[in-house]
């Protein structure tokens, strides 16, 4: 997960949802460790902030285009897609 200058990295299962991942994020980003920063978004719930994707071209080409990831998605899902 990245936001601005700030990455996260998290091991995941491929049956994890999309849910399940930003509770973990969501834990991440309101931890203590790294508050230093400012690059850290400001956020209290899953609600406040969403996980995309970026849209890539056949080609695997960057568009500059993201997409929302949905809650009930499971990330085997997503890389299939």
């Amino acid at each position: 997960m990245k936001t601005h200058q700030f990455t996260i990295f998290l091991e995941a299962p491929p049956t994890r949802t999309v849910s399940s991942i930003k509770e973990e994020v969501l834990s991440a980003l309101t931890s203590k460790v790294g508050k230093d920063e400012g690059d850290i978004p400001a956020v209290e719930t899953v609600d406040d902030f969403e996980l995309c994707r970026e849209i890539k071209e056949r080609g695997r080409q960057p568009t500059g285009k993201y997409e929302v990831l949905q809650g009930k998605e499971t990330l085997r899902n997503i890389a299939q897609a």
